[in-house]
């Protein structure tokens, strides 16, 4: 992977325990790249049903962008399921996989950039058509998503800066299944998988995800992607995402 080159990594980038190589230094150093690199160009990420952006930093490594929606005291009402994604859960969640000895998850860092500096010279004419600028001058994105809306703009604060998640883009083909827990979904899993998928709904309700409504597979690991519904309402404790531990009960050893 580019950025590996980049941090002066020569560990490959994937093994049979890891997504990214975590020794000596290499995971801190992969995230100070994705905090601090130029940034050459940036563009709509449209896949998906939330707003991000898409950077290419250094090295033309590919980095997502989920901007800031919500201050850190905003609690969401409602289903699990309300409101934008949030920055921040992505970032916890990237922590939280690490504390748990998961590494199959892309890293995550908050980033700050200027509008003025850091995106509007480079961005492209996609990302450009979906810019409005406001009566007081101040440039805003609305993105180009499933859910996207010219009224639902993300706006830089006073400074002029955008905070978000920079979340490592993965290079790599990854195979994509709905959740069996998913209405209406008939699957036949293997044993590990199973328990994977358990691990899963365990750390999903650590962190109150309850979105998970896909997942993705590189080679037979099941990768953490998409973790912004998290940490919406603190005040409540959402057990239906443990429905995979609950009806099978089991477990496997370590997340």
């Amino acid at each position: 992977m580019l950025i590996l080159h980049q941090c002066g990594l020569k560990q490959p980038w994937s093994n049979n325990n890891s997504l990214f190589p975590h020794e000596n230094g290499a995971a801190g150093k992969i995230l100070q790249m994705l905090q601090t690199s130029h940034i050459a160009f940036v563009d709509n990420a449209p896949k998906g049903t939330q707003l991000k952006l898409l950077f290419l930093i250094e090295g033309n490594q590919k980095v997502y962008f989920k901007p800031k929606r919500y201050d850190l005291s905003h609690t969401i009402q409602g289903s699990i399921y309300a409101g934008y994604d949030r920055h921040n859960s992505e970032v916890f969640a990237y922590y939280m996989a690490m504390i748990l000895n998961f590494k199959w998850i892309p890293p995550s860092v908050i980033r700050k950039v200027h509008m003025d500096k850091d995106v509007l010279p480079v961005a492209t004419n996609g990302l450009k058509s979906t810019i409005l600028k406001k009566n007081d001058g101040v440039s805003c994105i609305y993105g180009k998503c499933f859910f996207c809306k010219a009224n639902e703009t993300v706006c830089p604060e006073n400074n002029g800066e955008l905070e978000g998640a920079a979340i490592l883009y993965l290079d790599k083909q990854l195979k994509v299944y709905k959740s069996p827990w998913r209405r209406k979904v008939k699957a036949t899993l293997s044993r590990k998988r199973l328990l994977n998928l358990i691990n899963v709904a365990i750390f999903d309700f650590l962190i109150q995800n309850g979105d998970r409504h896909r997942y993705e597979v590189y080679g037979d690991q099941i990768i953490l992607l998409d973790n912004g519904k998290g940490l919406g309402n603190p005040s409540v404790d959402e057990l239906d995402i443990l429905a995979p531990l609950y009806q099978c009960c089991i477990q496997l050893g370590d997340i």
